[in-house]
C-alpha cells in the first residue's frame, strides 16, 4: 500500500467513540453555520429579499462542505454519505415513517377541523429545508456515522441509534428558549427522540445520508403545513387531544422501529453495509 493510501490514525475516535461523535456533530454544525451564513449573505447582497438566515443555497451547500470535510478527514477509510450503501432499501425502511406522516395528515385534517390545513410560506419552506439538510447532516451524518465506525457487534448496533435519537431530542428542548409551551416542548422533544430513532432506522439500512435528508424535509413541510407552528416553525400551542394523538403515533413509529433494530436479518444488512463503508479503500 503506497503511503498516500494508508489509514490515518484517529487516537480519539478509537478511544473514546462517544465523545468522539458528539465532537464530530459540533464541528459539522459549525461548518454548516458559517459556510451557510457566509453564501446566504453574498447572495443577499444580490437579491434584497433572500433570507440570510435560512436560504436554500446555503443550507444546502453549507450541508455538503460539513459532509465533504468529515469524508476528507476519514479517508481513505470511508466511503462517504451519498455513495454505496443501498438507497432502494433505505427507501423501502422509509415506507413505515411515511405511513406516519400519511396517518399524522389525515388525522389532523379529517378528525381536528380546528387545525386548518394551509399551503406553507416561502420563509416556512426554507425552514423545513435548513431542517432536512443541517439536522441531518449533524445527528446522522457526525454523531451516528462515527458511532457505526467501529461496528464489532450487531449489539452496538441499537445503543448507537438510541443515542444519537437522544441528543437529537434533547436538542430540540431549545424551542422553549424561542417562546414554545413547556409542556408542549416537552413533548416534541420525546417525539424528536422516537423519529430519531427511525430516522437512524432509515439511514443504517441505507447507508446513504440522501434518503434520511428527504423524508426529513418531507416530515417538515408537512408538519408546518398546519397552523399548530409560528412562522418560525415552532410549535407554540397548547397541550391538545391532537397533540396526545400525534404523541401516540410518533411513539409507535419509535417502538416499530426499535424492533427492526433488533430483527437478526436487519442487523446483519446493517453490518454488511457500514462494514464496507467504513473500509471502502481497504478491501
Amino acid at each position: 500500500m503506497s503511503e498516500i493510501n494508508k489509514t490515518r490514525k484517529h487516537k480519539l475516535t478509537d478511544s473514546h467513540p462517544y465523545i468522539a461523535a458528539c465532537i464530530f456533530a459540533v464541528v459539522l454544525w459549525l461548518i454548516c453555520a458559517f459556510m451557510a451564513a457566509g453564501i446566504n449573505f453574498l447572495i443577499h447582497l444580490v437579491i434584497s429579499d433572500y433570507p440570510v438566515t435560512i436560504g436554500p443555497v446555503g443550507t444546502i451547500l453549507g450541508s455538503i462542505a460539513a459532509l465533504l470535510f468529515y469524508q476528507f478527514w476519514f479517508r481513505p477509510e470511508f466511503e462517504g454519505f451519498f455513495s454505496g450503501g443501498d438507497i432502494a432499501k433505505g427507501f423501502k425502511a422509509s415506507i413505515p415513517y411515511l405511513i406516519y406522516l400519511a396517518a399524522a395528515f389525515v388525522t389532523d385534517f379529517f378528525f381536528f377541523p380546528e387545525i386548518s390545513f394551509k399551503f406553507i410560506s416561502l420563509n416556512l419552506l426554507f425552514t423545513a429545508i435548513a431542517a432536512g439538510f443541517i439536522e441531518e447532516t449533524i445527528f446522522r451524518g457526525g454523531l451516528l456515522t462515527t458511532l457505526l465506525r467501529k461496528m464489532e457487534s450487531p449489539k452496538r448496533i441499537l445503543p448507537a441509534a438510541l443515542i444519537s435519537a437522544a441528543v437529537f431530542g434533547v436538542i430540540h428542548m431549545s424551542n422553549i428558549l424561542s417562546g414554545a409551551g413547556v409542556l408542549v416542548t416537552v413533548m416534541q422533544s420525546i417525539n424528536a427522540f422516537t423519529i430519531g430513532i427511525a430516522d437512524a432506522l432509515i439511514y443504517m439500512v441505507s447507508g446513504n445520508i440522501f434518503v434520511t435528508i428527504v423524508i426529513h424535509t418531507l416530515h417538515d413541510i408537512l408538519a408546518f403545513s398546519f397552523d399548530t407552528v409560528s412562522d418560525n416553525g415552532l410549535m407554540i400551542s397548547t397541550v391538545s387531544l391532537e397533540t396526545w394523538v400525534n404523541f401516540a403515533q410518533c411513539t409507535a413509529l419509535g417502538a416499530y422501529s426499535i424492533y427492526m433494530l433488533c430483527k437478526e436479518d436487519v442487523q446483519k444488512h446493517i453490518m454488511d453495509v457500514w462494514t464496507k463503508k467504513w473500509n471502502a479503500d481497504k478491501q
